[in-house]
């Protein structure tokens, strides 16, 4: 999963500035594996490869469904 900071136009593979590389369940993206900054405010997309489940929760207790995808 690549995360990217959107602070420009558009979405540009370019702007990415975090690629996850750890399988896992993450109650949130303030502390992920290999991670130099807490993403909370700063994650503004995610690009995941085509063999990915993503599951997006409202709240950090994995409560209140969003999206799932994959």
């Amino acid at each position: 999963m690549q995360i990217y900071d959107g602070d420009g136009d558009g979405f540009d593979d370019s702007d990415g500035e975090f690629t996850l590389t750890t399988a896992g369940r993450y109650a949130t993206v303030a502390k992920l594996p290999g991670a130099d900054k807490d993403w909370t405010r700063e994650a503004d997309s995610v690009k995941v490869g085509d063999a990915a489940t993503v599951t997006v929760w409202e709240k950090d207790d994995f409560s209140s469904l969003e999206l799932a995808c994959g």
